[in-house]
């Protein structure tokens, strides 16, 4: 994955314009805390690029970055992508322009200003909101099921498809109910014209996200990760195997090459608010380094989802950070281990942040700082520099030691903090 500026199609030169006519809808309100949810693209087959809240700049690095409030999507010409918010699926159309308006604690709010989208809402509690906006009306998600969305930039028209569940459509001073099997098409104009037939049958993108729905929900079924994890629908056979433990209940095993280390086969990248943040380059990688806690059994790497009864929050990673001078270093956080944002958190969201991680018993110290391999150390001048970290990794044998921890790196640009001296480990 490389963070490279879009080099530019006409294509996707004409659905940056598409935004503009959004309205200018109100963002979540600044708790002071970062987003407790965020989306990931899982699947892209084509081209794409992703514009950041606050940056000018388009990058072609879609997989297993995490998304949030103002960040922008678009697909090319003959293209698709699919993406999650916990367990509610996105699949979007070739030529789509799509914004994350809101993405909070019960809110899913986003802006489709060209293209198509089949949205996929497993569950809807009370307070939640799932909303699609385009350009003359908003589609308020009012039951869980399954919605498309099409907007037809050039031509003022927008599609609304209930295949399953129940939407309510709110123009400007109009608001119309659909129910499943129904659709309706609205043309906005001096006013909002609607009309409304039976729905008709699925089309490709329909089609490829059932394909989706369907391995979605075999890994859900099992009921062994949070769901509401974004990227646990990946953790299915395709990529490892579940295991029953005594200490921590169940547990996924990644297939992986000997020698596998977390937090080791990707690369760390600056994703605001959170700070550094590691991009797995595994298909399967991004629960995994984001909720839970890794743990070493034998020579077998394992991933504890913790309590999964309890609503899960992101974290850009799960791993302490350690001093040795002119480098950067980190280890996983092994169960029980709290996880101490650099970012700005209240005492409220930290304990949110650990709580399903933290198991209930005697012993707490287990820990990953003393398993051979498991902390990787790069030169400072690599870290951050955009490029997979394989090939320039050390790795560090504490020999039963205790490294200096210390707070995350400082950001790109930044003169690094001085680092306390550590005990000087042996280097392998």
């Amino acid at each position: 994955m490389n963070d490279n500026p879009v080099s530019g199609t006409r294509t996707l030169a004409l659905l940056a314009l598409s935004f503009a006519v959004l309205a200018p809808f109100p963002g979540a309100a600044d708790s002071g805390d970062p987003p407790v949810r965020v989306a990931r693209v899982n699947r892209l087959e084509g081209s794409g690029a992703l514009q950041a809240a606050g940056s000018d700049e388009w990058l072609t690095n879609l997989l297993n970055r995490p998304l949030s409030t103002g960040d922008r999507l678009m697909i090319d010409d003959a293209s698709r992508a699919e993406l999650h918010v916990g367990s509610t699926a996105i699949r979007l159309g070739a030529q789509t322009a799509l914004e994350l308006i809101d993405l909070g604690d019960h809110v899913e709010r986003f802006g489709l200003s060209a293209g198509s989208l089949n949205l996929r809402a497993r569950a809807l509690d009370a307070d939640d909101t799932v909303e699609i906006d385009t350009p003359g009306v908003a589609v308020t998600v009012l039951s869980p099921g399954e919605y498309r969305v099409d907007v037809d930039f050039a031509a003022r028209l927008v599609t609304v498809g209930v295949i399953d569940g129940e939407a309510e459509v709110t123009g400007r001073r109009q608001t119309y109910r659909l129910e499943a099997q129904q659709q309706g098409s609205f043309i906005e104009d001096v006013d909002l014209t609607a009309s409304f037939a039976n729905l008709g049958s699925a089309d490709a993108l329909d089609t490829w996200a059932a394909q989706g729905d369907a391995h979605d929900d075999a890994v859900y079924a099992a009921d062994r990760a949070p769901r509401e994890a974004t990227g646990s629908e990946d953790l299915s056979d395709d990529y490892g195997t579940w295991q029953e433990t005594v200490d921590f209940g169940p547990v996924w095993v990644p297939q992986v090459l000997a020698g596998w280390m977390p937090y080791q086969v990707g690369r760390w990248i600056w994703v605001s608010p959170w700070g550094w943040t590691w991009a797995d380059a595994a298909p399967w990688g991004f629960a995994p380094f984001h909720y839970g806690r890794w743990i070493s059994v034998g020579n077998t790497w394992a991933w504890s989802p913790g309590d999964v009864t309890i609503r899960p929050v992101y974290a850009p990673a799960l791993v302490d950070w350690l001093a040795i001078r002119g480098h950067v270093a980190w280890v996983p956080l092994g169960v029980g281990e709290t996880y101490r944002p650099p970012y700005r958190a209240s005492p409220a969201y930290v304990a949110a942040l650990n709580a399903a991680a933290t198991h209930d018993r005697a012993d707490k110290t287990l820990s990953n700082w003393n398993t051979r391999g498991a902390v990787a150390v790069v030169p400072t001048a690599r870290f951050g520099a955009n490029r997979p970290l394989v090939g320039h990794l050390a790795q560090v044998d504490t020999g039963g030691r205790t490294l200096t921890r210390i707070g995350a790196p400082a950001a790109p640009g930044t003169k690094p903090a001085r680092q306390p001296a550590p005990p000087k480990p042996d280097t392998h």
